[in-house]
């Protein structure tokens, strides 16, 4: 999707993205959390 952004849409596009990284920051830290069964590699 391709849209302009004017400089007056900026500070909203900014705040946009930088909850979008924060939101994939936290599953992603959520993810590296959580249990994960061991793997066998020599299979």
């Amino acid at each position: 999707m391709k849209e302009e952004i004017t400089f007056e849409a900026m500070p909203k596009a900014i705040a946009y993205l930088i909850t979008k990284v924060e939101d994939l920051e936290k599953v992603l830290l959520e993810k590296n959390e959580a249990p994960s069964a061991p793997v066998d590699k020599w299979r």
